[in-house]
């Protein structure tokens, strides 16, 4: 059979691509200098929170740049680039162009999807789109630190009457398939006078950062950098020798041993509910198995073990905060990611801020925005690093998942003064629970994973928790025989309630001596 249709896409005949794979096998040495670092997210990821990875106003790189609902901002683009043009620039815009397409090969190499674009319009594309960003990183800048040369009520006054939502902008900004290749920003602040036009890169992730940054850059280090969103990755996760996390076994049947098994645990409110039926019959006697559950219970909360311990499911791999608390361990605060630990009954994490709005008088973040930063750089760090590498990021939103269960576990941290803002305890519960939907447990880094199994190893040695462990082990293990022997009881009391209520038994009472 012989098909009609082509292979080949309409829009990309065939002699371009044999020119591109020409192009590509001619300058396979320089394809060396630059990896891919403008990922698109799996979607996996993508569909926990679709908003979180798409821009929803504007678009910085060919990825979103023609799709017909941002399109409709374009002018808003093009007045930033002539504004930044006519201020900056030494050189006019056609110059710029040129310089941009002389790299077309390199940029390329920076995005993962295969970009069927003529070199002449990626050139134009990313002119437009890095002069842009860069004028509204500027304004926005300038306006909410009251430098010299801002506007008025209006960041964007100098290039354009309109008011964008300059929160949503901010979240394009920093969404992982938004990015500019660094080089691409780096040829446009070398036509501009000065030599540390990209610092205000920096200003911007020290002013928007959720979490503590750990340095700052020069100028010089920031070119080195492969776009915004990886600046922004590596000034919360302090850069250090590359360390190899293919844990070795003995270390991975530590980690296993300090936490417990997930194991399918019964439904115990079928207990609980034939226990709930005995005590409704109306002989005494029938009242017997409610007094001795009570019993029991209350002997179990003086060893500090509550009917909730005792009945709810097993922890997966770490206890929540509240859990903790509890134990007696404490929470307080450290300088980064690397430097959490835990150390004299104490959990050290960093410092973060989240907010529920932005704040009209400076470029704080609003939850919304937060939330893209988080799960964008879990996107990037996942993507742009090896399967034997370290992702402390990913590491850390699923430790914070792990002991965040509730509002109170979230009260806990607000009094530690590791959570900051005022955003409500309930949304921040939300937040990071949603973060970990489609994480893989396994991502893991040394340095949280030791401090993960030392708290493990401290709760667990609790008098409180091995109590329960063993109640778990010799009775919680034996909940069909209890429940067998319940049934039984009931149905032994419900037969002999029928037979007395048949043959009107006497009740026998018995006169002190």
């Amino acid at each position: 059979m012989v098909f009609s249709e082509s292979i080949i896409s309409p829009c990309f005949p065939e002699e371009n691509w044999v020119v591109e794979i020409k192009d590509i096998l001619e300058n396979n040495g320089e394809a060396k200098e630059v990896v891919v670092s403008v990922f698109e997210v799996p979607e996996q990821l993508r569909a926990a929170n679709p908003v979180a990875y798409a821009p929803q106003l504007l678009a910085f790189g060919p990825y979103h740049h023609f799709r017909p609902k941002l399109y409709q901002m374009q002018r808003f683009k093009v007045a930033a680039a002539v504004k930044a043009e006519k201020d900056w620039l030494v050189v006019d815009f056609q110059q710029l162009v040129a310089q941009i397409e002389g790299l077309e090969f390199l940029i390329r190499t920076c995005y993962q999807r295969h970009l069927n674009i003529h070199a002449d319009t990626l050139a134009w594309v990313l002119a437009i789109d890095g002069l842009s960003l860069l004028k509204v990183l500027h304004s926005a800048l300038y306006y909410y630190k009251n430098l010299p040369g801002s506007f008025g009520k209006n960041p964007f006054a100098e290039f354009s009457k309109r008011t964008p939502d300059l929160d949503m902008i901010l979240r394009d900004m920093l969404m992982l398939e938004n990015q500019i290749p660094m080089i691409v920003l780096k040829a446009i602040a070398e036509k501009r006078p000065g030599s540390d036009n990209l610092l205000l890169l920096v200003d911007f992730c020290e002013t928007l950062s959720p979490l503590q940054l750990t340095f700052k850059p020069s100028a010089s280090e920031v070119v080195k950098h492969k776009h915004l969103l990886d600046l922004f990755y590596q000034m919360i996760i302090c850069p250090k020798e590359v360390i190899n996390t293919s844990f070795k076994e003995e270390k991975e049947d530590e980690l296993q041993d300090s936490t417990m098994e997930i194991t399918s645990n019964p439904d115990c409110n079928v207990f609980k509910k034939l226990l709930a039926t005995l005590s409704k019959l109306q002989f005494r006697f029938a009242a017997l198995p409610e007094k001795l559950m009570t019993l029991l219970l209350s002997s179990l909360e003086l060893l500090g073990i509550t009917p909730h311990d005792f009945f709810d499911k097993d922890r997966s791999w770490i206890p929540t905060a509240s859990q903790l608390n509890d134990a007696g361990l404490k929470f307080s605060t450290c300088e980064s990611i690397n430097h959490i630990k835990y150390d004299n009954q104490t959990l050290y994490l960093p410092v973060i801020t989240l907010n529920s709005a932005p704040d009209p008088e400076n470029i704080l973040s609003s939850k919304l925005t937060s939330e893209v930063i988080l799960r964008n750089l879990v996107a990037y760090e996942s993507l742009s690093k090896d399967k034997s590498e370290s992702l402390p990021f990913t590491r850390y939103t699923q430790l914070m998942n792990g002991i965040i269960d509730n509002d109170e576990d979230v009260n806990l941290l607000k009094k530690a003064n590791v959570i900051k803002g005022d955003l409500n305890r309930v949304e921040i519960a939300g937040l990071f629970n949603g973060l970990s939907e489609s994480i893989e447990p396994k991502d893991r880094d040394i340095n949280i994973d030791e401090a993960i199994t030392k708290v493990n190893r401290y709760y667990d040695n609790t008098l409180r928790v091995k109590t329960n462990k063993i109640l778990k082990k010799y009775i919680y293990s034996s909940w069909r025989f209890l429940t067998f022997l319940a049934s039984f009881l009931l149905l032994a009391l419900l037969a002999l309630e029928t037979f007395c209520d048949f043959y009107t038994c006497r009740v026998m009472r018995f006169k002190a001596a």
